[in-house]
């Protein structure tokens, strides 16, 4: 009985081994995972545009007069999406060009660079803008995810799918 007692102690030691083991197989797979998944995700300022300037253009076409916008204090916000150093980097790279801008989280692994502008005169300068927040966004390796007007009684949306 003393025999068995003193061979299971070596046993317990390997049973630790691996479960140190285990522990660190598990971190690497939540690494890699995380990697696998992270929020950032290349886009070409092709496809950004394809999939973003024809809807953006159509809210914009329907706009109230820039009187009306100004009157109910209406922002327009360009929400570009990565992980945080990515949404940190734009926001101030923007607010150094003397944007408004924020930076919010959304999922447990992606963030936001929100870039705001003022609505009035947009429509005549929303497929430049649109153009230049895709090639912005590729160049960043971030997503331009979406574009929302808000304002008082009015408002509109746009995201990539």
């Amino acid at each position: 009985m003393t025999q068995d007692h003193r061979s299971a102690i070596p046993m317990r030691g390997l049973l630790k081994g691996c479960g140190v083991i285990a522990v660190l197989v598990g971190l690497l797979f939540v690494a890699l995972c995380v990697r696998f998944f992270d929020a950032s995700s290349h886009q070409s300022t092709a496809d950004c545009v394809a999939k973003m300037s024809a809807s953006i253009l159509r809210k914009t076409a329907a706009l109230p007069s820039d009187a009306d916008l100004r009157a109910k204090g209406a922002r327009i916000e360009h929400i570009l999406y990565g992980n945080e150093s990515q949404a940190r980097k734009l926001a101030e790279l923007f607010g150094e060009k003397g944007w408004r801008t924020r930076v919010e989280p959304v999922d447990e692994i992606g963030w936001v660079a929100i870039i705001a502008e003022d609505p009035t005169a947009f429509r005549h300068r929303a497929a430049t803008r649109v153009s230049q927040l895709c090639s912005i966004a590729e160049e960043n390796d971030v997503r331009y995810r979406s574009w929302r007007l808000i304002a008082p009684g009015m408002g509109g949306y746009v995201a990539q799918n």
